[in-house]
């Protein structure tokens, strides 16, 4: 029997949310801004002293060797054969090489001539190694001052940047300039600024960091490691034990433009205020991948991640194989907060903790968030809501996914308070509300929960609802769902829970209700321990004999279980594993033609391979070009030469009518 789901349709329309995509990892990649040139002339330091000596032309100080390239004049010992050149180098030999020219007042001169080394034009400056070349400001000065102007690279590689102190932003190295700036190889420690951004503060350049360490610099007022509000690059780097006094321990970003961080650790960071690690302010394209934010801690609220708008205006925010593990609140989020439209695609959220709310993920009033084949696991709360909060009207996605073993007093698993929920193809499994009500899914203030093809088992709940506690003025529908928690499965209102069929209740407690064609109650589902049976995130695999095989009620959007496993007899299974199904990996491909041949009726609707249908497929040859900021005539619906975001909400508008 299948069924058109009109009720399924319409939450599904109204929430925006990608339904139909398949469980497909999000191909994201980070990529430097700005690549440097190779100096056309290198002048060699041959000496560690901080000299600024015009007429000392036998020694040519780091100093000396910066002032020549800013005048584009011999200076010193520090000279070119030919100045007309566009970019020149410094070379600059293993040493300690410490600041000893100081300023005279706090306020800081910017030619050169005391205090932090200011750069003003192209140039690289490399050492021998972080380990090797080390450029100290001896608890006394800033090190670094850019401020290259627009069409110009400055490049550090090499050195350690560290002891620096600022009565003003950054210890170790501030950017001024709007041009862009490289930091390759590099370990900037121990650096303190008076207000922002210990080691780095940039509102102005395009900033890219590679291959580099961030450690044990501090901030006194906000952004212990970083404080930027420009394009911000960051790939192979280790941010580590940094600091704030007020808020955001690691990277305080605040910025228009896009923010890239791959293959990075940012880890043990604190904040005696607010956000232990990251804060991602932003109304531009943010994307962060293969990325650890651990062991982040703050004083206040959200030790780990806090996703937000920046001037109200919500940028796109895409986590592709991102682990969130071991943050910790003082009073709430404890691992990732949204106040903006994120994507979390193939990721973990585990082991945070927060004293009152919101352990894991919390996502606020207004707000977007799709959780795709990722898990949300081990997270405590003091009070209530210790995997998923959602509260008021935030539009909230979970597909593929897993939420386990989460514990608090009240609402273990998911609290949704006011959102529109949908889930698909995803467990709720073995959460504990300690002392009170919702062990898996408590749902209230006018909210809507979606569940189709889901599997709730072992939560409990020393109050009502071990599966589902949904409130007088809540909303369910379900379809093809299992329910075995240690509690009553549906409890509060049932009489707003509704069966579309293919349920299965361990209890009688949804009898009134799971009346629907192949609805089965007190009905044990036969149910393997949650344990890794493939796929990104653990499942309750179906056993020899369990009535859900063949029960499910056939439903367009589901060809697959939360594995990626295809449900190909033709008789779905009830809940989020497909019994006998094995796991399958799919790489979206894309013609370069594909989609604009004559007689392509959807193309401009989205229908990027003209099969006729608007589906999740197309949505994985947009996001191919789109995360990686690539040009495809195919997936151009709206034919402007540019692949963005119009082309989404053209293709979603058609997926979801």
């Amino acid at each position: 029997m299948k069924i058109h789901l009109t009720i399924f349709s319409l939450v599904a329309l109204f929430l925006g949310i990608l339904y139909s995509y398949g469980g497909h990892a999000i191909p994201v990649v980070v990529h430097a801004t700005t690549v440097a040139s190779d100096p056309e002339i290198i002048i060699a330091v041959n000496t560690t002293q901080d000299l600024s000596d015009v007429t000392n032309t036998s020694q040519c100080s780091l100093r000396e060797a910066i002032t020549a390239i800013n005048t584009k004049t011999n200076f010193g010992g520090c000279t070119a054969s030919d100045w007309s050149k566009s970019i020149y180098g410094i070379s600059v030999p293993a040493g300690n090489y410490v600041l000893t020219i100081l300023d005279t007042s706090p306020s800081d001169e910017n030619e050169n001539k005391t205090g932090d080394l200011d750069v003003k034009v192209s140039m690289v400056i490399k050492g021998v190694g972080a380990g090797q070349t080390i450029i100290d400001g001896n608890g006394k000065s800033r090190v670094f001052h850019l401020q290259n102007g627009a069409d110009t690279t400055v490049t550090l590689k090499g050195m350690s940047i560290q002891n620096g102190l600022s009565t003003e932003d950054s210890g170790g190295v501030k950017l001024s300039g709007a041009g862009a700036v490289l930091l390759d190889s590099v370990a900037i420690k121990n650096n303190t600024a008076k207000t922002y951004g210990g080691a780095l503060y940039n509102f102005v350049a395009n900033l890219s960091i590679s291959n580099s360490t961030i450690s044990g610099n501090t901030a006194i007022q906000g952004s212990g490691a970083i404080h930027n509000g420009a394009t911000l690059t960051i790939s192979d780097t280790t941010i580590e034990g940094n600091k704030s006094q007020a808020s955001v321990g690691a990277i305080g970003s605040y910025s228009a433009g896009s923010i890239s961080i791959g293959n990075t650790k940012i880890i043990n960071n604190t904040a005696t205020g607010d956000v232990g690690g990251v804060i991602l302010a932003t109304s531009g394209k943010v994307v962060v991948n293969n990325s650890l934010i651990q062991g982040n801690a703050a004083g206040g609220q959200i030790g780990g991640v806090d996703v937000n708008s920046l001037n109200n205006t919500k940028g796109d925010t895409w986590f592709d194989n991102v682990q969130i593990t071991n943050n910790s609140s003082g009073t709430h989020i404890g691992g990732l907060g949204n106040f903006s439209k994120l994507t979390l695609n193939n990721s973990t959220i585990s082991g945070n903790t927060a004293t009152d709310h919101s352990g894991g993920i919390y996502t606020g009033n207004g707000t977007e968030l799709n959780l795709v084949s990722s898990a949300v696991d081990g997270n405590k709360a003091g009070n209530y809501g210790a995997g998923f909060s959602i509260e008021g009207k935030a539009n909230v996605g979970i597909i593929n996914s897993t939420i386990s073993n989460n514990l608090t007093k009240k609402i273990a698993g998911i609290n949704n308070w006011g959102g529109n929920l949908f889930i698909r193809n995803s467990t709720v499994s073995g959460n504990t509300a300690s002392s009170d009500t919702g062990g898996g899914l408590q749902n209230g203030n006018g909210g809507v929960a979606t569940l189709i093809n889901a599997t709730f088992a072992n939560n409990s709940a020393a109050g009502a609802g071990g599966s589902i506690y949904n409130l007088s003025d809540g909303s369910v529908y379900v379809i093809n769902s299992i329910f075995s928690s240690i509690n009553e499965n549906c409890s509060g209102n049932v009489n707003g829970i509704a069966s579309y069929g293919g349920n299965i209740s361990s209890d009688s407690s949804c009898g009134n209700i799971f009346n629907k064609t192949n609805d089965k109650n007190n009905t044990d589902p036969k149910l393997g321990s949650l344990k890794d049976n493939g796929g990104t995130a653990f499942t309750h695999a179906l056993l020899v004999g369990s009535p859900a095989i063949n029960n499910g009620i056939a439903v367009a959007e589901v060809t697959a279980d939360e594995r990626g496993a295809a449900r190909t007899d033709g008789k779905i299974d009830t809940g989020a594993y497909e019994y006998g199904g094995s796991v399958a990996i799919t790489t979206p491909t894309l013609s370069p033609t594909s989609g604009n041949e004559t007689g392509c009726a959807l193309k401009s609707k989205g229908d990027v391979n003209c099969d006729g249908v608007v589906n999740g497929a197309d949505y994985d040859s947009w996001a191919v070009q789109y995360s990686k900021s690539q040009y495809n005539k195919a997936v151009d619906f709206d034919n402007n030469s540019t692949v963005d975001l119009r082309e989404y909400e053209i293709w979603r508008y058609t997926a979801l009518k």
